[in-house]
């Protein structure tokens, strides 16, 4: 809008010309500059507060690495020549509860072009934008996200760059530079289940998932880590090894129909889009580019976390076996358990995967009253990654298996060859979340259990 008002005038000049040719000729320009802004302004002002129920505000506040991005809520209202605005959060600025703001005034004015800004100060908004604010105090007393004199570097000032749209308005901050979206909001539209929705969302996708999302393009493909805070460390799936070697940061937003980057995803030369929407069943978010992004590849995930919890010996992670939704065959098996004197005498008994002290994977058992925590035999894993599949032997039994194996009258010999000489498949249960996964034999889809992450 600037370089159009510095050219105005330039433009002008044949046409001039030709008017003094063609007195007849009408004025291109019925109004002068400063009316059609006035004019803009003021078309930007009804837009806004012609939404009832307000606005979903992407709000991304600059482009540094440590600062999140913000989902937030925001109604306009006018209230004289201006309005009045009140927003809602729900994250930690707001301590991570659900919290809707006092009414603060807002203004829409010219300066050189259209500009929204929030001058007078609003408990949630100017938070973005206060020097001093230092975020949420972590476990000592200095220890704080952000300087002093730095805060979180937002704005508070925008100018408006698109609303030809009735739906959508485009802000870009006046002092970062940085690009805000707002998106109408349906009228039926809740406030607070709003935010209740899209946080069960965020933490189905990674608090609660314990595995990376997957970004494909074309033939690439790329992990997504670590996206609680609205930045995920991004790694090159072909090369990824489970230990975010080489990961890149990358700004996004969540809302409620889908996932905004920063800027367009763009690593290694490969334009994935900016911004990416959930398919009809929301198993997965695509991009007008052919992008999409879903939960992964199982059967990449189970091989690597019980190669990587094996290899370093740690015993914090393991694969729970469920007893519900057991595929017929794999369930007569563990009933045959559950109606023995085993299962009896043991209640509560769980079937793990596991990586213990440097063994490798192992078959696990816990149970209530046993003797010991967990008896197990080895097993001897293979994967075969053209298949996506893993195939499982039993090796070595140890000494106390003997006296599991007598005390549930051998029916646990049953349950262990749910794995002696088969082969596994894996899918995931829940839509970008691999905290459950299903294993399903490939010799007999009732052979299958749901898998759970511990």
């Amino acid at each position: 809008m600037k370089k159009l008002l510095y050219l105005l005038p330039m433009a002008a000049l044949p046409l001039m010309f030709m008017q003094s040719c063609s007195p007849e000729q009408d004025d291109l320009f019925n109004d002068s500059a400063i009316e059609r802004l006035e004019a803009d302004a003021q078309s930007v002002l009804d837009l806004l507060c012609s939404s009832e129920n307000g606005w979903e505000m992407l709000y991304f506040l600059n482009e540094e690495e440590d600062i999140p991005c913000y989902t937030l809520l925001v109604k306009f209202e006018k209230s004289g020549g201006d309005g009045v605005a009140q927003f809602a959060s729900y994250s930690d600025i707001t301590s991570n509860q659900y919290r809707i703001s006092e009414k603060s005034p807002f203004t829409v004015k010219i300066d050189n072009s259209t500009v929204l800004s929030f001058d007078s100060y609003n408990s949630i908004f100017h938070v973005f934008s206060d020097p001093d604010y230092l975020g949420e105090k972590g476990p000592t007393d200095t220890d704080y996200p952000y300087d002093s004199g730095r805060g979180m570097m937002g704005d508070y000032e925008f100018n408006v760059v698109d609303h030809s749209s009735s739906d959508v308005v485009m802000l870009k901050g006046k002092k970062r530079g940085t690009y805000t979206v707002l998106r109408r909001l349906d009228a039926d539209v809740d406030w607070q289940q709003y935010f209740t929705d899209l946080n069960a969302t965020k933490n189905s996708m990674f608090t609660a998932n314990p595995a990376p999302l997957r970004l494909v393009v074309g033939e690439r493909y790329f992990h997504l880590y670590n996206g609680g805070g609205s930045i995920f460390e991004v790694v090159d799936g072909a090369t990824d090894d489970g230990a975010l070697t080489a990961a890149q940061d990358w700004k996004f937003v969540l809302f409620s129909d889908g996932l905004r980057f920063i800027t367009g995803f763009d690593q290694d030369g490969v334009n994935a889009g900016q911004d990416f929407y959930y398919n009809a069943d929301r198993t997965r978010l695509e991009s007008s580019t052919g992008a999409y992004i879903d939960a992964g590849d199982p059967y990449w995930f189970f091989k690597t976390v019980n190669t990587a919890d094996a290899s370093t010996g740690n015993t914090v992670h393991n694969w729970v076996v469920e007893y519900d939704g057991m595929g017929a065959t794999a369930k007569q098996l563990f009933d045959a358990v559950y109606a023995s004197s085993f299962g009896q005498s043991y209640p509560n008994f769980q079937l793990i995967f596991a990586g213990l002290n440097g063994v490798g994977d192992i078959l696990g058992l816990t149970g209530s009253n046993l003797v010991f925590s967990r008896y197990y035999n080895s097993l001897v894993k293979t994967a075969d990654d053209n298949a996506r599949t893993i195939s499982y032997t039993l090796g070595e039994t140890q000494s106390n298996m003997e006296a599991i194996y007598t005390v549930s009258n051998n029916t646990m010999r049953d349950v262990y060859s749910l794995f002696d000489g088969k082969t596994y498949r894996f899918e995931t249960v829940q839509a970008f979340s691999m905290q459950r996964l299903r294993m399903v034999s490939v010799d007999d889809d009732e052979l299958s259990f749901n898998v759970s992450y511990k």
